[in-house]
This record gives structure tokens, C-alpha cells and sequence, in this order.
């Protein structure tokens, strides 16, 4: 993998987040076997989790996937259990392009027997810090899940989503996805839930100049097809 050649103005940008993550003690711990890479639509650095139950996404020029292997809250007779990962990267489009949205979405499992009280709950949410201005606060999204949570009975598929839309001219931004899974059983009952899939999707346009010029190319061939 091709090292990234970081602009004075990345640098400067990374190096202000490193700053926020110690003075809050957000660093993670667990480096992605992919921290950084660059594909046709953007480049990437500093992949890491929090306590690793992401593991390590498979990346396109559409965004991450993640497809963690043992990201799972069990609760049997009567215990409360509570599992936590916290992902985050920091991602940067390709010159002539601004990032439109992130959308994150999130699938899993759950399954619940025995009588109550029972209960599984899975909650996400998802920050993003502009690096051209590291020191304004992080805009957030929780994501929505289905069904509602807490669930308490049954068994079935549970999912999440959120959307975040940045305004014109934002090209590079510091993502931190976190993600809880709780689950509570009473005396002979077991509740349980588990995440299966995680997506991280990175939706751009062209700058707002260049979206001209393809107006005007795309317009411009069309007349010389006319002719």
C-alpha cells in the first residue's frame, strides 16, 4: 500500500485531533489491518477501534463495511451485560469533490426467552468533526432503530440508521461511529443480542465549479451531436 502524502493543512488538521482525542482519552486501541489507503473517490488514515469488537472493515470506493465476528451482549439468569466498541477514521475526498453524506447503517439479531422482566437494547451514535475546523464542535446523529428499543420479547432482526449532510466545501472530516449492545435477563430466562453487519457509506459531489463544467461539457457535446 502507497504511503499518503499529507498537506501542511492535513497535518495541521490531524494533529488538532489528536489533541481533542487526549485530552478526552478517546484514543483507540486496536488499529484496523487497513488503517490507511486511498481508492478513486477518497483516502483514509488512522482506522482504529476502540475495544476491537468492529474488527477490521472491508473498504470501497462507496465507504466501510464492517462484519464483526463477536460483537454480542448474552445475558442469562438474571445477569446484565453491556458491550461497547467505538470506531473511528478520518477520511478525505479526492480533489474537485465534497462530501454530500455519511449514512450509517447497522443489522443484527436478538433473540429473547423465558418470563420477564427481559430486555435487549442497541444504540448508536455517529460524530463527525470537520478538519478544515478542528476546533468547532462535532456535529452528531443517533441512529433509528427497528423495532424500538428496548425490545423485550421475541426473537427477529433488529437494524439502525443515520444520515449526516454536510454543507458545500466540506472535503475532509474525523468519523467516530460508537456502538452499545445491552441485554438483561431475569432468573431462568436469557435475553440476547448481536450486531452482524455495519456499514459506514461515503456519498460525494463534485465542487460546486466543477459541476459546472461538466454542465457545460455535457451540454457542449450534446450540441456537436445535434449537428
Amino acid at each position: 500500500m502507497r504511503m499518503l502524502k499529507l498537506s501542511p493543512r492535513r497535518t495541521l488538521a490531524l494533529a488538532a485531533v489528536m489533541v481533542i482525542s487526549v485530552a478526552t482519552n478517546a484514543l483507540a486501541a486496536f488499529s484496523w489491518s487497513n488503517p490507511a489507503g486511498s481508492n478513486a473517490n477518497f483516502d483514509w488514515a488512522n482506522g482504529q477501534n476502540e475495544t476491537n469488537l468492529f474488527g477490521s472493515p472491508s473498504v470501497s470506493t462507496a465507504g466501510f463495511v464492517f462484519f464483526p465476528s463477536n460483537f454480542v451482549a448474552n445475558s442469562v439468569n438474571g445477569n446484565a451485560v453491556s458491550v461497547y466498541d467505538k470506531a473511528e477514521v478520518d477520511i478525505f475526498t479526492k480533489p474537485n469533490f465534497d462530501l454530500q453524506q455519511i449514512l450509517v447503517r447497522e443489522v443484527g439479531d436478538y433473540a429473547i426467552t423465558g418470563a420477564g422482566p427481559n430486555a435487549v437494547q442497541a444504540s448508536a451514535t455517529l460524530f463527525t468533526l470537520n478538519l478544515a475546523s478542528p476546533m468547532n464542535p462535532p456535529t452528531s446523529a443517533t441512529l433509528n432503530m427497528t423495532p424500538s428499543m428496548p425490545i423485550t420479547t421475541g426473537s427477529g432482526t433488529w437494524g439502525g440508521i443515520a444520515v449526516q449532510t454536510f454543507p458545500s466545501g466540506v472535503t475532509q472530516i474525523h468519523l467516530i461511529l460508537n456502538n452499545t449492545l445491552q441485554a438483561t435477563s431475569s432468573q431462568g430466562s436469557a435475553a440476547k443480542i448481536e450486531k452482524k453487519v455495519g456499514q459506514i457509506e461515503i456519498l460525494l459531489i463534485p465542487e460546486p465549479g466543477m459541476a459546472g463544467l461538466c454542465l457545460a461539457g455535457a451540454g457542449l457535446l450534446l450540441a456537436r451531436r445535434r449537428r
